[in-house]
């Protein structure tokens, strides 16, 4: 019998004698009550980055997410932590440890656990910021190739929006239809960066490319507009879906580690995307303003900026952006 089990076999068992003992929490069960409690406190996206966050420690934890909360161990988040690394940066997984962290500091100052075991994990060092590197033409075709080919539902749309928009992941595998105009070839949304700011997020319009028009165009219209666009990613976590790319990125014989001049190794990641499609822009000889434009980038004087160019130069920017093959399809 797995511990898990054993906590759980117990706690069933103490609950015929006592239901209403704190003691029986789980973190499933408390993180719902923190949760509802934090929604009144905090701005919306910054709530959606807890609730990711516990969603992403409760799946790496597995079916302890279910044992009695003064069951766990420092080891357990230490397992999670180690299961979170994989393929994100570790800021990212900082982060999501912070978030459980103050979850369970909750559970401490109103005396349903004696001792926060998250915080005994230590931060991983935020130092490993290595040089990303865009991906070549011929290794989007061959990711894109692998995406249609496989079982790999929505990829194909993934990285074709990925590479023709720049932007980041999590708006991209989040992308819902009442963002999408396709009647004007254009998205219309808040850059994630921009949704995590106090206040109005600024709204951007990224007109898209024939490729991503085509695609769109041939995916079933939605049920309702709040619908994602990608479902078969929208609700899986940030590791899963970094492990889907990988595995995409591995079929198609695309290294996620190569040599560059200088000695430096650099890694490519999903956010390399973002970067070939600033350096495709920049190689069709797209000016800075326009393509800091196009990039979203999140400091405040880009996005005022951008709010003076005109959609129509946009649209011819994204118009120079080299055509991705089709083959395969």
């Amino acid at each position: 019998m797995t511990r898990a089990k054993a906590l759980n076999y117990v706690s069933m068992l103490y609950s015929l004698q006592s239901p209403d003992d704190p003691l029986l929490l789980t973190l499933s069960s408390w993180s719902e009550e923190w949760l509802a409690e934090r929604k009144d406190h905090v701005v919306h996206h910054t709530w959606e980055s807890y609730a990711s966050g516990m969603r992403d420690v409760m799946q790496a934890l597995g079916p302890l997410a279910d044992a009695p909360l003064s069951s766990l161990e420092t080891a357990d988040f230490q397992m999670v932590q180690k299961k979170l690394r994989k393929g994100v940066k570790a800021r990212t997984t900082n982060k999501k440890l912070a978030i459980v962290s103050g979850c369970l500091n909750e559970a401490m100052r109103l005396g349903h656990i004696t001792r926060n075991v998250a915080a005994g994990v230590r931060s991983i060092p935020e130092s490993d910021s290595s040089v990303v590197y865009p991906f070549t033409l011929e290794e989007v075709d061959a990711m894109l190739g692998v995406a249609r080919k496989r079982d790999t539902p929505d990829w194909e749309g993934i990285i074709t929006l990925a590479v023709h928009t720049g932007l980041r992941q999590s708006n991209i595998v989040r992308l819902k239809w009442n963002e999408v105009e396709l009647e004007n070839s254009r998205l219309v949304l808040a850059p994630v960066k921009q949704r995590k700011k106090r206040g109005t997020p600024q709204v951007m319009i990224l007109p898209l490319s024939h490729e991503a028009m085509a695609y769109l165009e041939k995916l079933p219209g939605p049920i309702r507009p709040t619908l994602p666009v990608f479902p078969s990613v929208a609700e899986v976590t940030t590791s899963s879906i970094c492990e889907q790319f990988e595995r995409i990125q591995k079929r198609a014989k695309v290294p996620k580690l190569i040599d560059i001049p200088g000695g430096f190794v650099a890694k490519r990641t999903f956010h390399s995307f973002r970067h070939t499609f600033v350096t495709w822009l920049k190689t069709a000889q797209v000016p800075e303003e326009d393509r800091r434009a196009l990039a979203a980038h999140s400091d405040t004087a880009a996005h005022q900026t951008y709010t003076h160019i005109p959609e129509s130069i946009l649209r011819s920017a994204i118009a120079k952006l080299p055509a991705l093959s089709r083959g395969g399809a």
